[in-house]
């Protein structure tokens, strides 16, 4: 982009002259050059110029108004400053010098105008949509001067930190420079402090590090009257550009293949303990906590690592994984570490918001040794290195996780080491750094390690939502008690490395004796008998992480099979039950041990999920269960209520990796004789969801010859044959027809049976019976099938069953009408014969209108099934957003109620020329009854399946192909229009719309349509 600001700026200066009139690029050209070459870049870059030409000042010559693109990081963080509120503050920088000695003010204020006007980075502005960041010619920096000289020394910090909560409150505008703010606070003659805020978009720690640095020799130079000589610095565009181009690199798509593959499996979602429910929206209030660790044990940690050769980073790290891993009582964890993302040959002088997350994903094994975990994280801590330059927020992107509002994405929980580098001199001044306090954060848990003169100080930043001081506290604690522990014996087992102090197990046992501390547990048990929370290899786990509740038995009981000698605690009993002793000592039940499972990496506690669930009003009972690792949730229900409402309810109580995958509605859940719930019954229950009908699908799809044809004839049949399953005749290495243009094209490998008898084609018969014989007087169109049973079977037509239970009747002169009044909506809006519609539609009744009035007008329906949250990225937005791209961003018919819903998710999406309309507004047209003239080969609906590789793969039938399959049907069950059928599939798959919906059509017989859940709630209740 830089390159295409330079060549305009040339061409400027050659004489050329370019503006823009109605979109169109305009150009008056010196007369005496040759102008094809320039003609050409501009008509290649034509777009690119539009956009540029306001944004560049071409009488500047050594001043261009430089516009390049945001990195990826850059993006991530405009985009949180503009959705929420609350995180503009955690992503400012603040830092704080004191300054003491005379301090000339003056030339402080030019120090900090040079860097300014020495970096481009600190010139930058982003443009309001967030595509663009702008670097300004000059910016102006004030520096005000806030004196608190005058407040007696006894308050003076107090009304300090006041002014400063108050500034820090105050939000950038991203769109207005500067994004530095410097402030000078007078605290005495000769003591003063340097306050600067910096937005994260522009900066990282690094270039803090240089910032102070810089101001420290120009305020020199300035104060002794010399010039300050430091060589130019790279420019942050100059990165972005060298970030462009190593982008399409084979080293950087090796690297992407590499996390790609790292994360290809579960990835696990950290839930630390905290004493709070984790909110609904992650807040950015945030808190640190400190604790030095002396000489002494600093110097025994460097021995092991050098020993274990091993970084002592490395040695670090693999003890804070271990306590997180003991924490969540989970061996797969995910802690982020920050990288400089500098490999940019002269970038380390450089001011820009640089710094690359490095996710770094591991097991703790805690059979194995210290030593042992050490020396198998550190080689995959090396592979991960060897890719650290693989943008993080392109990782995000790629991997299309889940959002959950409550929590970061991928990475929750960081770790930082930083050597302290001493402060830059200034002239006549004692420098020091003051710390700030951690106002906000963006993350859970973020473990900053600095060393200092051979000691290590531990800032332990977390978030207020989630946990209280002490809690962190004793975590800091916890690691130190690690610490002592490695460095007695590296070759101690992990199960076997203590998080406690004497003190606390001491604490522990008093509050474990207390009976008072021991209520709320769902168990016989005699009130005086102590109760201990143990982990897996029977240890006394700490205050605030679950464990195994354990209570003291009596001699009396030791031959029981739950009782366990312990070797410190006595005879205990094994409960089966799940708790922990919060902060105050209280004893909280968690549920059931059997009951926790872990479901793609993530440890779930089945009996939460059930709580939140039971607070559904018409929830009297449910019970959750995996199966093929999928969370199934069986709800006794008194009435059929929506998948919408449920999860509406349950989405404040629970993160999106506890929320069920589905939902079976059951009049009753099934018990043993016991009176437990019956597993194996609940078991035997069919989930029918639409994930499952696709995968029907697929399979079903995967032939080409099912594709195209429900039906074919079988010549010079002698005998009638036996049943024959479907599947059985599916090769299992048919590929499937994948759609990728937005021309219909039908494969001719089988040919549909008609009126003839000579165009039956000989080929392995998939439905017995007989020869196809059809009416002379047959429709040949779905358009003349609805309009025969209109005029035919004027008394028949379809009831539909609400959610309710309540009906409402269509006859089908009515459903004609109405298609008609559809028509001729899409046609005001200006749809052609044969264009497609994509059907986002809820009721039934809704549908099956918009699907006739496709038919009549010769649109294509493109029904896609209705997603669970348009809030949330999921497999059927998915399949929405790539069949829509693919069929080349065609209309999208939908409902009032959904119509919001899908709006804002389109332009959350970026999904540009994006257009939808609602049944609502279409019907409101006067009915159209001049139908379109179909042929029976033309195309009639497309039905669409996810496929394997995530691409839409289009089921094609033509008219002629669905009427011979209604005829088939009829001819092999002897149906006539005295029928009466009842559809429980949803109409956007081939069972509900094809085998039932148009065969009753073509039958003129009565029809009624049920929900789904409905009918899967008490499927005895429809057998009759």
């Amino acid at each position: 982009m830089n390159n295409l600001v330079e060549f305009l700026q040339d061409i400027y200066h050659q004489g050329w002259q370019l503006w823009s009139e109605d979109g169109q690029l305009l150009y008056d050209a010196p007369k005496d050059q040759s102008t094809d070459s320039i003609l050409a870049t501009l008509k290649q870059h034509k777009t690119e110029i539009l956009q540029l030409l306001p944004k560049i000042d071409f009488q500047k010559t050594d001043g261009l108004l430089v516009s390049f693109p945001l990195t990826e990081a850059q993006k991530q963080c405009w985009f949180l400053d503009q959705v929420d509120e609350n995180s503009r503050q955690a992503y400012v920088d603040q830092v704080c010098l004191e300054l003491e000695g005379i301090l000339n003010i003056n030339a402080m204020e030019q120090a900090i105008q040079k860097i300014v006007e020495r970096h481009e980075a600190l010139r930058t502005i982003i443009c309001s949509e967030g595509d663009f960041q702008e670097v300004l010619p000059s910016v102006e920096i004030k520096v005000p001067l806030i004196d608190f000289s005058n407040s007696l020394a006894s308050g003076r910090e107090s009304k300090i930190t006041e002014w400063l909560e108050e500034e820090i409150q105050k939000p950038f505008d991203l769109s207005q420079a500067p994004l530095l703010q410097a402030y000078i606070l007078r605290l005495e003659e000769k003591l003063h402090r340097l306050v600067l805020r910096i937005h994260h978009i522009i900066n990282d720690g690094l270039s803090i590090e240089i910032i102070l640095k810089e101001i420290a020799a120009f305020y020199s130079a300035q104060c002794e009257g010399k010039i300050c000589k430091l060589e130019p610095p790279m420019q942050f565009r100059e990165y972005v550009e060298w970030q462009n181009q190593i982008s399409q690199t084979e080293e950087m798509a090796a690297s992407e293949s590499y996390w790609l593959d790292k994360f290809s499996g579960s990835i696990p979602v950290l839930d630390l303990p905290s004493d709070r429910p984790r909110p609904q929206i992650m807040g950015y209030k945030g808190g640190r906590q400190t604790l030095k660790l002396d000489f002494s044990l600093v110097e025994q940690i460097k021995r092991v690592s050098k020993q274990q050769g091993c970084s002592l980073f490395m040695t670090l790290l693999a003890t804070y994984q271990i306590l997180v891993s003991k924490l969540t009582n989970d061996a797969d964890i995910v802690i982020g570490t920050a990288t400089s993302g500098r490999a940019l040959e002269g970038s380390k002088n450089m001011i820009g918001y640089c710094a690359n997350i490095l996710p770094i994903k591991s097991s703790v094994d805690d059979s194995c040794s210290f030593s042992e975990f050490l020396i198998s994280m550190r080689g995959n801590l090396l592979e991960d290195y060897q890719n650290q330059d693989y943008p993080y927020a392109k990782l995000v992107s790629k991997l299309n996780l889940e959002r959950d509002l409550s929590r970061t994405v991928l990475v929750s929980v960081l770790f930082n080491l930083d050597r302290f580098h001493t402060l830059p001199s200034m002239f006549g001044l004692k420098t020091s750094l003051i710390p700030t306090h951690k106002r906000f954060v963006t993350y859970d848990l973020f473990l900053d390690i600095t060393e200092i003169e051979n000691e290590f100080l531990l800032n332990l930043n977390y978030n207020l939502d989630l946990f209280d001081d002490v809690t962190i506290k004793r975590w800091l604690s916890h690691f130190q008690m690690l610490l002592e522990a490695i460095v007695k014996n590296p070759d101690r087992k992990i199960s076997q490395l203590p998080l406690l102090t004497v003190a606390e197990q001491q604490q522990l046992l008093e509050i474990s004796q207390n009976p008072d501390k021991n209520t709320c547990i769902p168990l016989d048990w005699s009130d005086n008998l102590p109760i201990y929370i143990l982990d897996n290899h029977k240890q006394l786990v700490p205050l605030g992480v679950e464990g195994e509740i354990y209570i003291a038995a009596s001699d009396s009981s030791s031959n029981s099979g739950d009782i366990y000698k312990h070797p410190q605690l006595g005879l205990l009993q094994k409960t089966q039950q799940w708790g922990r002793r919060l902060g105050d000592g209280f004893l909280e039940w968690r549920g059931n041990v059997e009951r926790l499972v872990k479901v793609k990496g993530n440890r779930i506690n089945l009996q939460e999920v059930e709580v939140a669930l039971r607070t559904h009003p018409e929830v009297k009972d449910c019970y959750v269960l995996v199966r093929e690792e999928q969370l199934l949730a069986y709800l006794e229900v008194s009435k059929a209520i929506s998948t919408e409402s449920i999860q509406t309810q349950i989405k404040s109580q629970l993160s999106n990796h506890q929320r069920p995958d589905a939902y079976v509605q059951v009049s009753a859940l099934p018990l043993t004789g016991s009176g437990k719930i019956d597993e194996n019954d609940l078991f035997a229950l069919e989930v029918i969801d639409s994930q499952l009908i696709e995968r029907w699908e697929e399979k079903l799809h995967s032939h080409p010859q099912i594709e195209q044809a429900a039906v074919v004839v079988q010549s010079k049949q002698t005998k009638a044959l036996p049943p024959v399953h479907l599947l059985d005749l599916i090769p299992e290495t048919t590929p499937t027809v994948e759609f990728s243009t937005t021309t219909a094209k039908i494969p001719s490998e089988v040919e549909i049976a008609s009126q003839s008898e000579s165009q039956t084609t000989v080929v392995p018969a998939f439905s017995d019976g007989g020869k196809l014989t059809i009416p002379e007087d047959a429709p040949q169109t779905l358009a003349e099938a609805l309009q025969k049973a209109a005029q035919q079977h004027s008394e028949k037509g379809i009831i539909y069953i609400n959610y309710d239970g309540s009906e409402s009747t269509q006859s089908y002169g009515e459903l004609l009408k109405n298609a008609q009044k559809i028509l001729a909506g899409l046609r005001k809006i200006g749809l052609k014969p044969q264009q497609k519609v994509i059907f986002q539609i809820q009721e039934n009744q809704d549908f099956i209108s918009a699907f006739w009035g496709c038919v009549l007008g010769g649109f294509i329906p493109v029904p896609i099934s209705i997603a669970r949250s348009y809030d949330q990225p999921n497999t059927t937005l998915s399949k929405l957003q790539n069949s829509w791209q693919m069929l080349g961003k065609p209309l999208v018919l939908t409902d009032s109620q959904l119509a919001i819903k899908l709006q804002r998710w389109s332009q959350e999406s970026n999904l540009e020329n994006w257009e939808q309309e609602t049944i609502e507004a279409l019907q409101k047209s006067e009915a159209d009854s001049n139908f379109h003239h179909t042929q029976p080969e033309d195309l009639a609906i497309l039905l669409l399946t996810s496929g394997s590789t995530g691409m839409p793969k289009a089921v094609m039938q033509t008219h002629r192909s669905l009427l011979s399959r209604c005829a088939a049907t009829a001819q092999m069950n002897n149906f006539t229009d005295r029928e009466i059928s009842l559809n429980w599939f949803p109409l956007d798959h081939v069972g509900g719309i094809v085998m039932f919906h148009l065969r009753d059509v073509y039958l003129g017989c009565q029809q009624i349509h049920a929900p789904t859940e409905m009918v899967l709630q008490a499927p005895t209740n429809w057998s009759d």
